[in-house]
This record gives structure tokens, sequence and C-alpha cells, in this order.
């Protein structure tokens, strides 16, 4: 398994301004831990600027860029010396690698990028990411590693990344007296509503904001991704070890079902999923509604398929399984590990089953977005519904400044919404000229080979 690991600020600093000694000691035997059991380990540290403050003494936060940019060059030696200290306790060897945002803009560094810590992992070293603060200026301010973290994942095809941070995972409401969220199936307004203050009960967390964004970025790109508290030593380690036990439980109780417990098990999921599907319209496009219409598709499905999807059931979606038959010593061992799960406190943001190619998941996540095409209903349901490409008689209307090659946003012009994101075949001026025009006139008129606006080979939908 690859993970990526993101240590906040709050988890790795202490009150007293220093570096937490203790857990990045723990860290360091929990991962190396789990690099000695074939796992594949990237490490996103926040920290540097509250690093340096703290070996400074300074009394109070920077707040201009200049004095950010100079503790951030302080602070990033301190950090690594920690990491290594400790990994080497463990005969293992850190890595340090700035990124700035321009990094995964950049097709040619994105690449780059992506092939080093590809390199780094097939020599069991673990890299330490960091944004290159020293040089950066909107970056600093990029969703305090969160966001990075995010795109780091994508762009190495992660299978989880974990979100460390000081509070157990998303609450409905504050922590200390809300109800902690357990799995998250699709990002909507309401999850989302959580993070910022504005839940219905006027008791949102705050401070999880960025990292619910980063949770979209990471499941759509096929990572599903853990918020929980990095104070909590060994909650890496119980995490990981309880999904080993809950593959091996799942693989025993599903090769114990014999061909026509299959074919019933099978059955009642879809029946049980296709209900659920019509009574709940914020889990579409999601895990559950694939698997959904896998089961309806298909006649003749077996072990391997149901297996795919294990890790994207509920408990009562599981229990119709379990009921189904199977060997009775293996069902109740499976039972207890589910249990288990239960009672370690995280949150869990489900990913979508289908994971993107490379390039579609760069220019989804990583390559900025330059501006807005706006399309009509003809033209969103071309795209979402029949794998079309954009084609300038649906656009309605454009808006930025954006040359040949680089990325626009897809808007529904009747909803608002951004739905898309794909790499433009014109620039701005001449989109604002043929918007509406057929293929035929834009020919006439531009003498241009050019059909599409944006190839659906570099479209993605979101």
């Amino acid at each position: 398994m690859k993970i990526v690991i993101k240590i906040g600020t709050s988890t790795l600093i202490s009150k007293n301004g220093r570096i937490n000694g203790k857990y990045v000691s723990e860290l360091a035997n929990n991962i190396s831990a789990l690099q000695n059991d074939g796992h594949e380990i990237i490490i996103v540290s926040s920290g540097a600027i509250g690093a340096a403050a703290g070996y400074l003494k300074l009394k109070s936060r920077p707040k201009t860029l200049r004095e950010k940019q100079a503790l951030a060059a302080v602070g990033q030696p301190i950090i690594m010396n920690a990491y290594s200290r400790e990994f080497k306790k463990h005969k293992k060897t850190v890595a340090q690698v700035l990124l700035t945002r321009d990094d995964f803009d950049n097709r040619t560094k994105y690449i780059n990028a992506r092939n080093t810590l590809s390199r780094l992992l097939e020599q069991n070293i673990i890299p330490v990411i960091n944004e290159n603060d020293t040089v950066a200026f909107e970056e600093i301010n990029f969703g305090d590693n969160d966001t990075l973290a995010a795109l780091v994942a994508a762009a190495v095809d992660a299978d989880k990344l974990f979100l460390f941070t000081d509070v157990d995972g998303l609450y409905e409401g504050h922590p200390s007296r809300g109800l902690l969220i357990r799995t998250v199936e699709n990002i909507n307004e309401e999850i989302e509503s959580f993070a910022d203050g504005k839940s219905s009960s006027g008791k949102g967390t705050g401070g999880m904001k960025t990292k619910i964004v980063a949770a979209k970025i990471a499941t759509l790109a096929g990572v599903d991704t853990v918020i929980a508290n990095g104070g909590r030593l060994g909650i890496l380690k119980e995490i990981i070890a309880n999904e080993k036990e809950y593959a091996v439980c799942a693989e025993n109780v599903i090769s114990s079902l014999n061909e026509n417990e299959m074919r019933q098990a099978l059955k009642k999921l879809a029946l049980y999923l296709g209900q659920k599907e019509q009574k709940n319209k914020t889990r579409p496009g999601g895990s559950l509604s694939e698997l959904a219409g896998v089961l309806r598709r298909e006649k003749n499905l077996g072990a391997q398929t149901l297996k795919s999807f294990m890790w994207h059931l509920r408990e009562d979606e599981i229990d119709l399984i379990l009921r189904t038959g199977g060997n009775e010593k293996e069902v109740e061992r499976f039972k207890k590990v589910i249990a288990g799960s239960a009672r370690l406190p995280f949150t869990a943001f489900i990913a979508k089953v289908a994971r993107l190619e490379a390039k579609k998941s760069w220019i989804a996540f990583s390559k900025k977005s330059k501006g807005n095409v706006y399309a009509d209903k003809k033209a969103v349901e071309a795209l979402k519904e029949k794998g079309k490409s954009l084609l300038a008689a649906g656009i309605t209307a454009v808006s930025g400044n954006f040359k040949r090659g680089d990325t626009v946003t897809v808007t529904d012009a009747e909803t608002k919404k951004d739905f898309a994101k794909g790499l433009i075949n014109f620039d701005s001026g001449i989109m604002r000229a043929i918007k509406g025009m057929k293929s035929s006139e834009i020919k006439k008129m531009l003498d241009s080979p050019e059909q599409e606006v944006i190839h659906r080979d570099n479209l993605v939908i979101l």
C-alpha cells in the first residue's frame, strides 16, 4: 500500500514552540514498522515557520511575507534534522523534497517530481515534503499543506491519504460535544458546512475546511482519505493493522460462500443499494452507485467483484453478505474486526472506485484553471452522459484570460456549478468570438483544423 501522511503544525510543534520529540520518535517507529511490512510511505510536513519561531523564541507569529519566508528557511533544516535523527535509529533514510504550486501546474515539472518520488520509494527512502516557502508567495497560505498532500497523493497514485490534526476527525458540531462522523461517501454541501461553521446547528468546527478540500481532491482521484488525531500515538499503525485484518477476513468470508450463496448475496446487495440510491440523493456518482450499476448490468459476478468493493460498503451492507452464508467462524471473526474498526476514532472519506489516469489526474487537480466556459443544457448532457467532446455550439459565455493549452473550468450555464476541467484548444479572445457557433462556421472563419473546444481525451468530469 502506498500511503501519504500529512503532519500538521499543531501535531508536530509543542506548546513551548519546540518540535515534539516524543511524537516524532513514535511516528518514526510506526512508519518504519509499516515500511518493513512492505508499505511505501511519503510524509508531507508542515511546521517550518512554527519550528523557527520557537527556536528563535519569538513572542508573536510573523505577519509579513518576508518574515514568513525567512523563518521557513530557518525552520526547514530544524524539521529535517528531527526526522532524520529519529528515522536513523530505525536504519531508515529520509529525503527532503521542496515543492511549490508551479511544480504541479507545469507538466514537465510535475512529471519530474512524480518520477523523483517514485525513485525514492523504490530505494526505500522516505520522502519528507514541504512547500518551498522561502520562494513561494501564494503557496505559503496554500491550505497549510493539506492541499499539497492531496496533490501529492493524486500524483503518485497513492492508496491512502492520512491528514493528521489535533482532533479525532470531522464532527457534526464542535469536537467537545458533537458527533464524530465515521464515514463520508460524498462530500456535499452538508459535509462542507460542518467544516466551515455554517452547519444548520450553527456549531461547525472551523479549521477543518482545508482538510475537506484536500479530501475532495484525493477521493476524486481515487485515494481513500482519513482525518485523524495525530496526537494519538499509534493511531496510524492501529488503522493500517485493522485494515489488513479486515482484508483477510473479507477474503475468507467471501471465499467460504458457495456459488448459490454468492449469487444470493449479490442479488440482495444490488436490490438494497438500488433502494438506498432512490431514497438518498446525496450519494450519486460514488462507489455505491458504481457498485449498484455493476450489479445491475452484469449477470455473472463472482467473489473478485465483491472483494473489490468491500471497503466501500457500510456495516449494514456487509451484514447482507454475512447473513447469506459462509463459514460461521470466519463470519464471527469478521464481525469482531468491524466492531474493532468502529472503536477507532477517525473519519474516513471513501474514494471513487475508478482511478483517473495520470494525465487526467493532472488536468483535474494539479494544473490551475485560468478561466471558465459556460455550457448549455445540451452540452452538459453530452459531456456527462455520453462522453463527448465540448464544442463551441454548446458554449454560452466565457470568462477569464487564457491561452491555447491552458486548463479551463467548464460550468453549467443553468446551475452555475462547475462540473469539468480540460485543456482548451483556443485562447480566450477567440473563444468569445466563436461561442455558440457550429464547427463548420468556425472552420470557415478561422481556417483551423480544430473542431473541438476541449477534446474528450483532455476533459475530466469532476
